[in-house]
């Protein structure tokens, strides 16, 4: 089944048939074994910092540096995909993840675990934008939602699980257990996605290439990344802050200048003027924001503030996944009844609302109101997820679907990247004051908001520890109602356009 000159998909080519169900679910364990992964860190890092002697910054890049390499790889793989074939990519993903995750299991280093985590996100940006160019090439375009509907829902789901398998390791085993189980795990997934995808193709397609454009892409998102990460230790104002930002901004805005002119563009401009992909990218952005900002917050309330071990936060952290997959789920009714607009707006006003709720309420309450709020939250992020994924493709070419699927993927990691640094620089500011109130926490370094992961991990109940996740939710809330007033306002000019 050959590809015809245009690069478009043939219809064929599109719908497996029943097997397309196969292949989704296939496709969604590969994806939950990446995103387990993504989150099964939170609940070990304290074992990992007393295990291999780790300073602040240590910690901060065992945490970081899984993002980084996966915000600047994601479009690059994409692209890959679309050149050499999705399966073929994905595969080589879940490969290389499996030997990294084996390797950081016997990490005896900060650097050496840094070196893995690293590795670690470049595998999982093969697999996101590869698995769902191939959803999408396995279901016909009518399916689209409900079929994206299901794979977000998968994300969704396994995010919070990470805290919860983790915990459960940390009762039982040394920490070096969070990662050997994404070993076996991502070896099973490659093998059983090259088993039901079998001579199921999507990209592959004759086109060129684009060395420059890759090379610009990649090093400007690494660039903003990495100041966003090291921004806070070093200071914001500081001259290696300041030339990553610069550089950062330089580099991307000559890579969109290199893809007007390219003659094979990683993305085309052409792309860029969707206003569908535009704007469901951009919502997907703020919505993750919101929610991987407050998972990173919430397993440390509920270890700090609540008093619960990791395996009790990670069981009280479900109702958050819980929450995503039936809001994904129900989004493609709830387009198809009130429309894509107001299935976003109702979807980040249950978010706002729900974080209110965790603002305004007391500590003593208990766990009810938080478990409901983390519910309603999870809800509001996978009604709105789902609608802004599928937006977000609803009017892109097959021939380029690696590509856009990439690019939005890299826009919504650096929001995901943007909500873990906000939110926790909020946590992290208070408990450096909280330290500096503490003779024995003498070591400026560590009275940080750049330390936040070793602040955190070590914080006590306190004042200026309470202060700090209210303005957390605070931030959360303020970002989704941001989120209303863009989905307001661009697709009210959609409409009239």
């Amino acid at each position: 089944m050959e590809r015809e000159d245009s690069g478009r998909v043939d219809a064929r080519e599109t719908d497996a048939g029943p097997r397309r169900w196969w292949i989704l679910g296939a496709l969604c364990l590969g994806l939950v074994v990446v995103e387990v992964d993504a989150s099964i860190l939170n609940v070990a890092i304290p074992s990992i910092a007393a295990d291999l002697d780790a300073d602040p910054a240590d910690m901060a890049w065992i945490v970081d540096s899984f993002v980084l390499s996966f915000a600047s790889f994601m479009l690059v793989a994409g692209r890959l995909g679309d050149r050499f074939g999705h399966k073929k990519i994905l595969e080589a993903g879940l490969l290389l993840f499996s030997l990294a995750s084996f390797a950081a299991t016997f990490a005896d280093s900060p650097a050496g675990l840094v070196a893995c985590r690293s590795v670690l996100g470049i595998g999982a940006a093969a697999v996101l934008p590869t698995s769902r160019a191939l959803v999408m090439a396995a279901f016909p375009s009518a399916e689209h939602p409900r079929a994206l509907g299901y794979w977000t829902a998968a994300i969704g789901v396994s995010l919070p699980l990470g805290p919860l398998l983790g915990g459960l390791l940390l009762d039982h085993f040394w920490w070096g257990s969070v990662f050997l189980v994404g070993g076996p795990a991502s070896l099973l997934a490659g093998v059983i996605n090259a088993v039901v995808l079998g001579r199921q193709r999507a990209g592959g397609g004759k086109g060129g290439w684009d060395p420059p454009g890759i090379a610009l892409s990649a090093f400007g998102t690494a660039a903003l990344i990495f100041g966003i990460i090291e921004g806070p230790r070093l200071g914001w104002l500081s001259a290696t802050i300041l030339a990553c930002h610069g550089s950062a901004l330089v580099a991307l805005a000559a890579f969109f200048a290199w893809e007007r002119h390219a003659t094979h563009p990683v993305v085309g401009p052409e792309l860029l003027r969707v206003r569908s992909f535009t704007v469901g990218s951009m919502v997907a952005a703020l919505s993750l924001f919101v929610f991987n900002g407050l998972l990173f917050v919430l397993t440390r309330y509920l270890q700090i503030l609540e008093g619960y071990s990791p395996l009790q936060s990670g069981l009280r952290v479900i109702p958050l996944g819980a929450g995503f997959m039936l809001g994904s789920v129900s989004s493609r009714r709830a387009a198809l009844r009130i429309g894509q607009r107001g299935t976003l707006a109702i979807g980040f006003a249950a978010v706002g609302s729900a974080l209110l709720v965790l603002l305004l309420g007391t500590w003593s309450d208990g766990y009810l109101v938080t478990g409901v709020g983390v519910l309603i939250v999870g809800w509001g992020t996978g009604l709105t997820m789902a609608c802004a994924v599928h937006l977000a493709l609803s009017e892109v070419p097959a021939s380029t679907a690696g590509a856009a699927g990439a690019f939005s993927n890299s826009v919504r990691q650096l929001g995901a990247a943007l909500g873990v640094a906000v939110l926790g620089a909020a946590l992290g500011t208070s408990a450096g004051r909280s330290g500096a109130q503490n003779p024995s926490s003498s070591d400026p370094v560590s009275n940080t908001a750049g330390s936040v992961v070793a602040d955190i991990a070590t914080a006590r109940p306190g004042l200026g520890m309470e202060n700090g996740f209210r303005l957390a939710f605070a931030l959360a809330a303020i970002v989704s109602c941001l989120g209303i007033a863009v989905v307001a306002a661009a697709l009210r000019k959609a409409r009239s356009a």
